[in-house]
């Protein structure tokens, strides 16, 4: 989820993600005052770190990646908490806390909470279907910038295709249809253009392995009548060429 800081000199106020077990809090992550994280399960911390500086004004993103035995979590592209043996725990639910300090300008916000859950690998998708469809890769609101829990995707992608010299794929933007046609698909090539640029300066790979194409919402998956059905709709897909 997406958590909005105020930065100095105001004061940081706590979030918590828990996985819980019935009434009971399971694995919490917590973030407070701008700059304390901690994972605690069944109440006893297992992780408890600051960030290098305090988190500046403006939007931040809190992640849980999870398996069965395996949790960690990450403040924007920081790990700061990691158990790789987990044991004991089920959950079977998610409950957020938010606790604010009570000052007059300084609002307590959160926004964009997304839950996934796994399926089949990048590579089980291509092998199977010719085609990954993803809806890890995020961006801003009207805009190409990418959001930092698409890091994980990226990076999914990026040793894909490091593993595979041979393989090239193209790239392909998709929006919902609110908006001019003309102005969507313009954006989702830039979108698409942006995943290209992305893993080919963080993980090298050639330009001419990648194309991209700006599909707007002529492709779509569902409705654009719903939020649920606009939000699928929002996608990008790596064909196999």
């Amino acid at each position: 989820m997406d958590v909005f800081e105020n930065g100095e000199p105001h004061r940081g106020h706590w979030y918590s993600i828990m996985l819980m077990e019935g009434d009971d809090v399971a694995i919490e992550f917590f973030f407070g005052d701008g700059i304390r994280t901690r994972v605690l399960v069944d109440g006893e911390e297992k992780s408890n770190k600051e960030l290098a500086h305090r988190a500046t004004k403006g939007r931040h993103t809190m992640r849980i990646m999870a398996t069965a035995t395996t949790f960690k979590c990450y403040f924007d592209n920081e790990r700061v908490g990691n158990i790789p043996k987990l044991e004991g725990v089920a959950p079977d639910g998610i409950k957020i806390r938010m606790d604010r300090y009570d000052d007059e300008d300084n609002p307590m916000l959160m926004s964009g909470f997304r839950f996934a859950a796994g399926g089949k690998t990048l590579r089980d998708q291509l092998a199977q279907d010719g085609r990954i469809v993803t809806h890890g890769i995020l961006f801003d609101s009207g805009s190409a910038v990418i959001k930092a829990e698409s890091y994980k995707t990226l990076a999914d992608l990026g040793e894909l295709l490091k593993a595979d010299a041979g393989l090239r794929l193209s790239i392909e933007g998709h929006t919902d249809a609110e908006g001019a046609d003309d102005a969507n698909r313009a954006l989702s090539l830039q979108r698409a253009a942006s995943v290209k640029d992305y893993l080919g300066s963080a993980f090298g790979i050639a330009a001419d392995r990648l194309e991209v194409k700006g599909l707007g919402e002529t492709k779509p998956l569902g409705t654009n009548d719903t939020a649920e059905g606009r939000a699928n709709n929002r996608r990008v897909e790596l064909v196999k060429i």
